[in-house]
């Protein structure tokens, strides 16, 4: 596993198990590498389309929020409705749409590329000069516990599957 992975993994499934063991007060995490989606636009190709940074940065932002849609009455039931916009793949942020020139729309991948990336780092845990993605709590001895019930979140992890 990448440390990009390696961290994931840990936010998403070691990092709860963790929690759960009695005395453990909090889990906290140094190093690894953040997964983060990077948009990288091409100049020449925004001034082509007549757009700036800001046109970009709106579109996203306006198109990967949740939003509340009200609700539907039928058969003396009532289902909310929920509007989830939450781009999850580089391909959902490419498939936005960030303008229209005479009826054609300008999705953000004809203006940049978009891919999964890490973050830049806010600090480092290293050892022997290379990367490291560590966990600490405040009752360590119960750490080995923790471990052990990883197992299954990490063949969770390996099938993509998120806890739910």
């Amino acid at each position: 596993m990448s440390a990009l992975e390696l961290k994931d993994l840990h936010e998403w499934v070691i990092k709860g198990q963790l929690r759960t063991i009695p005395g453990v007060s909090e889990v906290n995490t140094w190093g690894g590498q953040t997964k983060q989606f990077q948009i990288v636009v091409d100049p020449a190709l925004l001034a082509q389309h007549g757009l700036t940074l800001h046109d970009v940065a709106l579109r996203v932002q306006e198109n990967n929020t949740n939003f509340g849609g009200g609700y539907i009455e039928h058969a003396s039931e009532q289902f909310t409705l929920l509007g989830a916009g939450r781009a999850t793949t580089p391909e959902d942020f490419g498939n936005i749409v960030i303008a229209s020139h005479e009826g054609t729309p300008v999705l953000l991948r004809d203006v940049a590329d978009i891919r999964i990336g890490a973050s830049p780092p806010a600090g480092a845990a290293l050892r022997q000069g290379r990367d490291r993605l560590r966990h600490g709590d405040h009752a360590e001895r119960r750490e080995r516990q923790a471990v052990d019930r990883a197992g299954e979140g990490a063949h969770r992890a390996r099938c993509g599957c998120r806890p739910a």
